[in-house]
């Protein structure tokens, strides 16, 4: 064993993702961990491995008067953590305060949306590739959207809170209660839907 943690600072850009991997059971030897006594033993453990970050998705639709055009999309998230490789605590831990956050780009490609019938289900417009974030309980979409006429260099910038809720079944099977909160799950893959009006 480690006589203390061992951790290394992690910055996230959305695009990495992080597994942990652990060995299992009696192939972690005698003393809890898959180490150089026991690699001499000759002992090749079977490693389980763990995302350690939430996936997230993205999806808008314009149910307004006006054709919208969408010029960009980030996740303002935390982005600093530490990632314990080694003892007692082993797993990735996202820092909080306002300084470890930032605003993850998902795309910076101008996607015109179209005016669509609020109640059809299939006339969202995906945008980006999906995202690899810390999991949390909160965070933040931010549009940047354009719409006729406004000044062509124009754009305006909307904040959408989005929490996160899990199903019981979900909670269940990655090993909390049923009414626990804890927001995004690791290794778990989210998609985000947001509807604009002009």
């Amino acid at each position: 064993t480690v006589a203390a943690d061992y951790t290394l600072p992690v910055t996230i850009t959305g695009k990495q993702d992080i597994l942990l991997a652990k060995a299992l059971g009696e192939d972690s030897g005698t003393d809890g961990a898959y180490s150089a006594k026991t690699a001499r033993a000759s002992i090749v453990p079977n490693l389980q491995f763990e995302h350690q970050m939430s996936q997230f998705s993205f999806n808008v639709r314009n149910c307004g008067s006006y054709a919208i055009t969408l010029k960009g999309l980030s996740l303002n998230t935390i982005n600093k953590g530490t990632l314990t490789v080694a003892g007692d605590s082993q797993g990735l831990v996202a820092l909080t305060g306002d300084a470890n956050k930032a605003d993850i780009e998902v795309s910076t490609t101008e996607q015109p949306l179209v005016k669509v019938d609020k109640l059809g289900s299939d006339n969202f417009t995906a945008i980006g590739q999906p995202i690899m974030v810390f999991s949390e309980n909160a965070y933040t979409v931010i549009l940047y959207l354009w719409q006729t006429g406004m000044e062509a260099n124009k754009v305006r910038k909307v904040t959408v809170p989005v929490t996160i809720t899990n199903s019981e079944e979900d909670l269940i099977d990655a090993g909390y209660q049923a009414g626990d909160t804890p927001g995004a799950l690791k290794g778990y893959a989210y998609e985000i839907k947001v509807t604009v009006y002009s």
